[in-house]
């Protein structure tokens, strides 16, 4: 579910991949597997991206929706 939330927040903020990796301090390789499934974030990045997206953890993790109005 991380996956699918980090790219549909990514794509409403309107930042490419490497932006994201940028300001996570990670390649955007990491961003990439990331959102297809292929790894998990660490807990330190998973706060980091909830912090840039300005959304809670949970909604990261797809524990609670995220908005539409978030946007």
């Amino acid at each position: 579910m991380i996956s699918l939330n980090l790219f549909e927040l990514r794509k409403r903020r309107g930042i490419t991949q490497s932006h994201l990796a940028e300001v996570l301090g990670v390649s955007f390789q990491t961003i990439s597997k990331w959102e297809t499934g292929a790894v998990v974030p660490d807990v330190k990045h998973v706060i980091s991206m909830a912090k840039f997206f300005g959304v809670t953890t949970d909604q990261i993790l797809g524990l609670q929706p995220i908005e539409n109005d978030y946007f």
